[in-house]
């Protein structure tokens, strides 16, 4: 054998080597660099609760559907009462008026477990590449996807590359969808998340909160409400006035 495919060798030995090594003590690492180059909100998390400076309505009522309670202007008001659903106004000039939509959303306990998600061996597989703890609940799920970043991927866990891609992608497509920008939501008796969901721009005058509120005794069954008013600091109100209802007040 000549000395030089003897040296060609050495080094493609040592190649595949390495190689070897990046893939036995690395296996993750592609796909970190993969998600820093695809997704836009890789990196995204919820950030502080901004509006607890705006205390909760004065002169206002309780209103409660579906288990959550808000305190409302006084002249709030179910919109259809012929409707199953749960719309609510208040009256006053369009500037004032507030319109509060409730979403009852009794999800089955790990709801990304099923045919539309991960097969619960998936789940199990890339939960060993999380450096936290494996969520128990929706609301820990969800927590995890909001927050989850690169930083928090075990890319020394083999076969747990598409669970973190998969949890890259979900992100990039929730968060646009509920405004790009989120803040973590804890009271007494509940957990959730609050939403700056829109903003007027164009012909739209409205701004929009959305809050996701979990009850601390059930942390797999969410409600949404939706909050929409061109006065903004009523919607910081309301929102921060938000809890779970005792049971016998819910309608």
């Amino acid at each position: 054998m000549s000395k030089g495919m003897k040296w060609f060798l050495g080094i493609f030995g040592g190649f595949l080597l390495i190689a070897l090594l990046f893939y036995i003590f690395f296996p993750g690492v592609p796909a970190i660099i993969y998600a820093r180059s695809k997704f836009e909100y890789y990196n995204t998390k919820l950030t502080p609760y901004p509006f607890e400076g705006y205390g909760t309505p004065e002169n206002g009522k309780e209103l409660t559907a579906f288990g959550i309670s808000l305190t409302v202007p006084e002249s709030t008001h179910l919109h259809d009462p012929e409707s199953s659903s749960r719309l609510y106004v208040s009256d006053g000039s369009e500037s004032e008026r507030v319109a509060i939509a409730f979403i009852d959303q009794d999800e089955p306990r790990f709801e990304f477990i099923g045919e539309d998600g991960f097969t619960q061996e998936e789940f199990d597989r890339g939960c060993r590449g999380l450096r936290r703890e494996k969520p128990q609940n929706n609301y820990e799920m969800w927590d995890l996807i909001y927050n989850f970043t690169p930083e928090e991927y075990n890319y020394h866990k083999h076969g747990t590359w598409r669970f973190f891609i998969n949890l890259m992608n979900m992100k990039e497509t929730i968060y646009p969808a509920v405004g790009g920008a989120g803040y973590p939501f804890d009271t007494e008796n509940a957990r959730g998340f609050c939403f700056y969901y829109g903003k007027p721009q164009g012909a739209a005058r409205t701004y929009a909160l959305l809050l996701e509120l979990y009850d601390r005794e059930n942390l797999d069954r969410k409600t949404t409400v939706l909050l929409k008013s061109e006065d903004f600091d009523i919607l910081k109100e309301i929102v921060n006035s938000a809890d779970i209802a005792p049971q016998e007040e819910t309608e």
